[in-house]
């Protein structure tokens, strides 16, 4: 309890020497306190300079008593974080002692925000990470205080304060504390923040992506919001200031991150208003899911089309080829299966596999007329694309040799290729159903 109580004293009167300081324009203060000041710093840094931290923690926290803040960066910055976390780690069963610690070392983070303005993102995400830390089992003081330093620092805030943001927002509905409506903003804010965070590199940016992901992922499986609530929640907001666009992207992104609730008056709505004001590969593809979904499959293919075109980026438009390719497939349209299928192939980043079965199929299931051959080669092209897939993506290699194989039953007989003056291993060009392929005589 002593320790506590001394602990507590240091705190206390290290807020007195701020207050009083202040107004001080000598950087050690003035007065009697200025000679302690200048005298306490010697002996924490001259301690810490030799790594002696347990003798310098006390020098420190005399140093910190009776200097101003603006005395020593250091003193509120890394050594004092340093020299109190470790001290932090040596009281863990004083829990009294331990709280004392913790209540000084969120302090000088506020102090540096105060007196050094350039260290606030910092310190700021420090406060954050140690309350996440070591203040963990009060969940509704730690949710409040994270979303302060969200709202402050946005797109700048440390990605575990965002990720814990969420997660202590979602624990407290769960135990009743909170409305869903709260956390869905608690979310929305989230998923705006990362959106938007600076990545200085393609892997922050995957960095970023990856929260995103792990993110909506939280949200979804927390089942906070069913989709009738966020209809519930939004659509009034929406009748009110339908032409709000950030409105429209926090409903599409909650929509997104909840199952099937794609389908809706809301979803459609909110996305035809952010492809009106801010046309992007997502709103596209939103679009498109929303006509595929109501069966207008012309319209669904248009807005597909239009999403590959607004993409610039190399793994999006390899999923949005294949998926192209097989709504084509799906709706008869062949030709613009096989196009698609093609650019998907090429483009890779896991698709090529896939999209070379997509185009065995298609040759698979094209029907030519004309005479013994002509109307058998088309399987010779199916075959090519089937093994091509299973070389590509081992996962549909069994598949891919078994559809291959099957072809093989279709070939036209030797006889019959020889009256048509063909042979085995002979190149032939495929060509029907508006589609083409070179290829290779096989004969049963």
């Amino acid at each position: 309890m002593k320790k506590w109580m001394l602990l507590m004293t240091a705190a206390l009167a290290m807020i007195a020497a701020v207050n009083v300081h202040a107004q001080k324009k000598n950087r050690f203060g003035d007065g009697p306190d200025s000679t302690n000041c200048k005298l306490y710093l010697d002996y924490y840094q001259n301690y810490y300079k030799q790594n002696n931290l347990d003798a310098a923690f006390p020098n420190w926290r005399k140093a910190l008593q009776y200097c101003p803040p603006t005395a020593s960066q250091n003193m509120v910055g890394a050594h004092g974080s340093k020299l109190l976390t470790r001290q932090i780690s040596k009281s863990y069963k004083d829990k009294e002692a331990m709280k004392g610690l913790v209540d000084t070392l969120l302090l000088l983070q506020d102090l540096k925000v105060q007196y050094f303005p350039k260290l606030k993102t910092s310190a700021l995400n420090a406060k954050g990470q140690y309350m996440v830390k070591y203040c963990g089992k009060d969940k509704e003081n730690l949710n409040k205080e994270l979303l302060v330093i969200m709202d402050e620092l946005k797109e700048k805030t440390h990605t575990q304060i965002l990720f814990n943001a969420l997660e202590s927002s979602i624990d407290l509905f769960k135990n009743g504390s909170k409305e869903a409506e709260e956390v869905l903003d608690v979310y929305e804010k989230v998923i705006d923040c990362i959106e938007n965070a600076p990545a200085k590199d393609s892997a922050a940016l995957a960095d970023n992506n990856k929260a995103k992901s792990d993110m909506e992922a939280i949200f979804a499986q927390s089942n906070v919001a069913s989709c009738d609530d966020i209809i519930r929640i939004f659509t009034p907001k929406l009748d009110e200031d339908p032409e709000n666009v950030s409105l429209a992207g926090n409903v599409v992104k909650l929509m997104n991150a909840t199952d099937g609730c794609f389908t809706n008056d809301l979803y459609l709505r909110a996305v035809t208003t952010l492809h009106k004001n801010a046309p992007s590969a997502k709103t596209a593809f939103g679009l498109y899911r929303l006509n595929s979904v109501n069966d207008d499959s012309e319209k669904a293919i248009a807005y597909l089309e239009e999403a590959i075109s607004l993409t610039d980026n190399d793994a999006q438009a390899a999923e949005y080829n294949y998926e192209l390719a097989v709504y084509c497939l799906q709706n008869g349209s062949k030709s613009k299966a096989y196009a698609a299928a093609g650019k998907a192939a090429a483009l890779g980043n896991g698709y090529t596999g896939k999209a070379y079965m997509v185009m065995g199929n298609i040759w698979k299931g094209t029907s030519c007329g004309g005479n013994e051959i002509t109307a058998r080669a088309h399987y010779w092209a199916a075959a090519d694309f089937y093994r091509m897939a299973a070389n590509a993506d081992p996962s549909l290699a069994e598949e891919a040799n078994r559809q291959a194989g099957s072809c093989s039953a279709y070939y036209p007989a030797a006889a019959d290729a020889f009256m048509y003056g063909i042979s085995n291993g002979q190149s032939y060009t495929v060509s029907c159903g508006g589609i083409s392929k070179s290829t290779t005589v096989r004969c049963r």
